[in-house]
């Protein structure tokens, strides 16, 4: 699920043959001539229609079409401009195709020069090209040539640091144009959604449904992952993914398997060689593990590779597993996936690893396993801001579609100018220094509404109260929980 995609970019000069006379050209042709007498005469009579008076005054209307056909033509097969990228070597630019200053020529001799004792890899002529035309980086950064070599000197397959490393790089080039007040609305998001989270989640604890599935997997004898749906009590992905959850160190089983060939693998448990071992026995706690996209297991970079849509049943299950890792970006995440599915956002903008959108996508996202601190650091700060990003560009071109289909009992699904509406009102009304303690209490609760409305509405688990105030009550405002 958290692996990197590289879509490779390029450009291709197109050849176009319309005709013999484009292939050979009329002089070519002009050898083949056909001077047969029926042909001889065939082409006089042609001549004589060629210069009747009706022909004669349509010409300059043909000349047009045809002047307009040719520059058509030429506009739609010039190949297009060669996309530039970079290798920056403190200050200076070394271009993937040279347009004065430096080149990649240039900068296999820099590194020739300097290479000195070091063992380089044996393609790192090729390696150099490839980081000049990187398409996720540009400029690709170094610290000195000798940062460079350093790299040139590692085998062609990337180590954990090597794609924490890239992945910090454009993790900081996304969302370059959100500043403090877009920053601070995202930590807003974040603390609220995590608090709708657990409201959310609460209720479905209490539902028949969620506890008799929750003891039917805890009474999964042990084995191989079964051949039919595990699942029996409801086709809920989120209600079943909780529930798998929340059986934890009961389980037996260690795979699983739901509606429509879905299958769910757990990875929390020292068992990769056998699967049909006692789940219960294995000392390690339990975890969600892998979820599968399409033809590929839990990898962004095969599946934004592909140009097919990912099998629904497959995403359903993934985006609610999403959900639950990342409680705190969740209204967000079903906000995305639910508008990729209704075709407002684009495969990059629902579920892309390399857009302002990312969240959950990120390599070491749900533990920052092998990260610096730092790079830990700049990724839940993305995180944070993708909260923002999903919700502006929602509101921006698609603020009353509504986010999940209707309720069965009417209950109110939202829209993401509701959520963005109370979002809004909830900054104004604390930022005002005549605000009652009342009226930001309101505010929050508001907010903490909507939500839960969303959790609700894309899951489509209709019997989830959105303001039990009673049973679930919102906390008054703290200025010192958004920090």
């Amino acid at each position: 699920m958290n692996t990197h995609a590289e879509k490779k970019q390029g450009t291709q000069s197109h050849s176009i043959v319309d005709s013999p006379a484009q292939l050979y050209g009329h002089d070519s042709l002009s050898a083949f001539a056909d001077n047969r007498p029926e042909a001889v005469a065939q082409r006089k009579l042609q001549e004589l229609a060629n210069n009747s008076p009706q022909v004669t005054q349509a010409s300059p209307l043909k000349d047009m079409a045809a002047s307009y056909s040719t520059r058509q033509k030429a506009s739609l097969y010039r190949p297009s401009p060669v996309v530039q990228r970079a290798v920056k070597i403190d200050s200076d630019t070394y271009a993937s195709h040279k347009r004065g200053g430096y080149g990649v020529k240039e900068l296999i001799t820099l590194v020739k020069n300097n290479a000195g004792t070091a063992r380089l890899v044996r393609d790192w002529k090729k390696k150099l090209k490839a980081y000049a035309k990187d398409p996720a980086i540009s400029p690709r950064p170094f610290t000195d040539v000798n940062d460079l070599i350093t790299h040139l000197t590692q085998s062609g397959k990337k180590t954990a640091s090597d794609k924490n490393k890239e992945q910090d790089i454009r993790i900081q080039g996304m969302n370059t144009s959100y500043g403090a007040d877009e920053l601070k609305r995202g930590k807003i998001l974040s603390y609220e959604s995590q608090k709708a989270y657990g409201r959310f989640t609460n209720q479905i604890e209490t539902m028949p449904v969620f506890t008799n599935t929750t003891n039917d997997l805890k009474g999964q004898a042990p084995g191989p992952r079964s051949p039919a749906n595990d699942f029996t009590r409801t086709n809920n992905p989120f209600i079943n993914l909780h529930a798998l959850n929340k059986a934890g160190d009961d389980l037996q089983r260690l795979d699983f398997r739901a509606q429509n060939n879905v299958e769910i693998d757990t990875h929390g448990y020292d068992s990769r060689n056998d699967r049909t071992v006692d789940a219960s026995t294995v000392g390690t706690s339990f975890g969600l593990g892998t979820v599968q996209i399409g033809p590929n297991i839990s990898s962004y970079q095969k599946e934004m590779a592909s140009a097919a849509a990912p099998n629904p049943d497959q995403l359903s299950y993934l985006n609610a597993l999403e959900m639950q890792r990342f409680p705190h970006l969740s209204p967000q995440t079903a906000m995305k996936r639910e508008l990729y599915n209704r075709g407002k956002f684009t495969k990059d903008e629902g579920m892309g690893f390399n857009h302002d959108h990312s969240s959950v996508e990120f390599v070491g996202a749900i533990s920052g396993t092998s990260m610096t601190n730092a790079q830990r650091e700049n990724m839940r700060k993305q995180q944070t801001l993708s909260n923002y990003a999903i919700l502006t560009r929602a509101n921006n071109i698609c603020p009353t579609t509504l986010l999940g289909n209707a309720l069965a009992n009417h209950k109110h699904v939202p829209t993401s100018k509701e959520e963005m509406d109370a979002l809004t009102n909830f900054v104004t009304v604390v930022e005002n220094g005549s605000s009652t303690t009342r009226e930001k209490d309101d505010a929050k609760k508001a907010l903490r509404k909507v939500l839960t409305q969303v959790l609700r509405g894309v899951t489509q688990i209709q019997d989830v109260d959105s303001e039990d105030e009673a049973k679930y009550p919102t906390s008054p405002y703290n200025p010192g929980n958004y920090i």
